[in-house]
């Protein structure tokens, strides 16, 4: 899926000239996902960008989503001139300072329909537009400092899987921010990633115990990332995002793959100059899940007992260990630093 480009829309149709009357939109059809027709829009009184959905059926936001802000609105209903059985959202954004923001916000939404079950369109618009204006009206960080190291971690294993088995194949195995019950489903293993800083400690952490659920026709290995803050000599997580598409580039849909997963995780390009703090990746240590790997059983969890999670120091995995390269490959983008 291309990116589509909302800010030359907005541009065109404001050109156009002006009407006096309040209380509606001039739009201009931009693309369809999962049968949800989107538009660029701007309002008829102040002009001002606007996006538009056209969906199938009812569409429920969280309230989180509708709630008025100072610098967008929200609308939902059914809206007039839509076809029978259609419901639209609009999103007004009244503040022009953040119409780039604005068009990132645009590309996420179509990023997140287009992996979302019908069901789910509505919760996965809420997501996007809470997460927009918890930056843009509330400062909050774009990213947790531990979504950030989490997504670095990823992104190295990432850069193996696609010199061994090249970008596509690598991009279709990454299912963690599809909602996969591991990081990658390869075509010979699953991998869970986890990270650890060397300033905290050689540990671990599993919120699922089912994440080391293994069996015999299926190995399941724990790829542990090392990464180090630094103030120099490192990579910014947007830096280590850049090298991965620059190994992309000549494939425009694989591209689009890999920008819609940095969406579910989190990731808006236009908050990149936010994410300055540099680490230093290591090599991924990679173990092997076999029956006596230490952890907590799904089956060893008393009905009625939720959110179980637990730690596991890597020197307890010792006995584990397997050859990285053998289940990875080499790395393609460079994204580690030895010391």
């Amino acid at each position: 899926m291309s990116l589509v480009n909302f800010r030359e829309k907005w541009a065109q149709l404001r050109a156009r000239t002006p009407l006096d009357e309040d209380g509606g939109y001039r739009m201009q059809f931009m693309t369809t996902c999962r049968n949800v027709r989107i538009y660029a829009a701007t309002t008829l009184g102040g002009r001002e960008p606007a996006l538009v959905l056209d969906v199938v059926g009812a569409v429920r936001l969280a309230a989180a989503a509708v709630a008025t802000g100072r610098v967008l609105k929200v609308k939902v209903g059914e809206f007039p001139g839509l076809p029978e059985g259609r419901s639209g959202v609009a999103l007004e954004l009244h503040d022009p300072s953040f119409e780039d923001l604005f068009e990132h916000l645009g590309q996420d939404i179509i990023a997140a329909i287009g992996d979302s079950d019908e069901p789910d369109i509505g919760t996965a618009i809420s997501k996007c537009i809470q997460r927009w204006r918890s930056f843009v009206e509330q400062g909050n960080p774009p990213m947790s400092g531990e979504e950030v190291r989490g997504l670095l971690g990823e992104l190295v294993v990432l850069d193996r899987c696609i010199g061994r088995f090249g970008a596509r194949e690598a991009l279709q195995a990454w299912v963690g921010p599809l909602g996969g019950l591991r990081d990658f489903q390869l075509p010979d293993a699953s991998v869970e990633v986890k990270t650890f800083q060397s300033d905290t400690g050689a540990v671990v952490r599993f919120n699922d115990p089912q994440q080391l659920d293994a069996d015999d026709q299926r190995p399941v290995y724990v790829a542990a990332v090392r990464l180090a803050r630094c103030s120099k000599g490192g990579v910014t997580l947007p830096q280590a995002i850049q090298r991965i598409r620059e190994h992309l580039h000549a494939d425009q849909e694989v591209l689009a793959m890999f920008e819609q997963r940095l969406t579910r995780c989190g990731y808006v390009a236009a908050f990149a100059q936010l994410l300055e703090q540099q680490y230093r990746a290591g090599r991924p240590v990679l173990y092997r899940v076999r029956d006596d790997f230490p952890r907590i059983r799904p089956g060893d969890i008393p009905p009625g007992v939720q959110d179980v999670h637990f730690s596991v120091p890597l020197a307890a995995l010792r006995a584990f260990l397997v050859e990285t390269e053998l289940v990875l490959g080499e790395p393609a983008a460079s994204l580690e630093q030895e010391d």
